[in-house]
């Protein structure tokens, strides 16, 4: 028997906030071409994912939707490159690390998630899995957490 754990993240689309941005009417909006940045690589599941969800808005907007990659230093760097845009057509779309985890994990961000951005979607969930060899005969994580335990450097 295989060993599975799911966990599910959401990817969230978020807008950076800013008292310099005008409010604009929802039925106006968006007026040009919209950005996309994701913390994710390009080619991975989050990418994909980001470039569907763009697809979709463009349709439904009738604007072009650009997507583009932003990965590294756990999100902050397509966090910096939402929050400097501060044009009304930049979303961030990753995971929930950079807007819940990162103040916890990071002794200095250099951002304020509930200041500066402004949750307005989930754009996906996903699923990560841990399997070992059935061989292994192993049925539940506690068992494998034992196991790894009582063999110190072995396993990585």
């Amino acid at each position: 028997m295989h060993l599975t754990t799911l966990v599910t993240l959401s990817a969230v689309a978020t807008f950076a906030g800013s008292a310099a941005i005008a409010p604009v009417r929802a039925d106006s909006w968006p007026e040009r071409t919209v950005r996309i940045i994701t913390s994710f690589p390009a080619g991975t599941g989050g990418d994909i994912s980001a470039r569907l969800y763009a697809e979709r808005l463009a349709q439904r907007w009738g604007k072009p939707v650009i997507v583009e990659n932003k990965p590294g230093a756990d999100g902050i760097l397509a966090v910096m490159a939402v929050t400097g845009a501060r044009d009304g057509h930049t979303l961030l779309y990753t995971n929930g690390g950079p807007v819940t985890t990162n103040a916890f994990s990071h002794e200095k961000l250099p951002y304020d998630a509930v200041r500066d951005l402004v949750p307005i979607s989930s754009g996906a969930d996903v699923s990560i899995a841990v399997s070992i060899p059935a061989s292994l005969k192993i049925e539940s994580l506690a068992a494998f957490v034992a196991f790894a335990r009582s063999q110190p450097g072995r396993l990585n």
